[in-house]
């Protein structure tokens, strides 16, 4: 099925995604995702339920954030090395009334590294 939002499309017909195009950005680009396998990759597309591929994808995000169905959302977003990208979005970093729980074991070890550092 595809989602028609001005000139750009959520598509979710799976050999419309690029794998070469996925499997490039993983490997060299996403650090969250460099530890998987080509082998990996292929078998997590082959076996998901459904993979939407989003096409025209920076010009698509910005107006979801800014003029669509996010508009009213406080976004949070996670990244190790990509802030000089996000704060062009309009990302900035959380102020004062920001909490996060992180899971139990994160937190073992995150105490675990500050005891250390004593």
């Amino acid at each position: 099925m595809v989602i028609e939002f001005g000139s750009y499309q959520l598509d979710d017909e799976a050999t419309r995604v690029d794998r070469d195009a996925v499997w490039s950005f993983l490997s060299s680009q996403a650090y969250w995702g460099r530890w998987r396998t080509r082998q990996d990759v292929e078998r997590q597309l082959d076996t998901a339920w459904r993979v939407v591929g989003v096409y025209d994808a920076a010009k698509l995000v910005r107006v979801m954030i800014d003029c669509g169905p996010g508009v009213s959302f406080r976004w949070t977003l996670h990244t190790a090395d990509a802030h000089g990208l996000y704060e062009q979005f309009g990302f900035i970093r959380p102020d004062h009334t920001y909490l996060e729980r992180i899971p139990r074991d994160r937190l073992a070890q995150k105490s675990r590294l500050d005891h250390h550092d004593l």
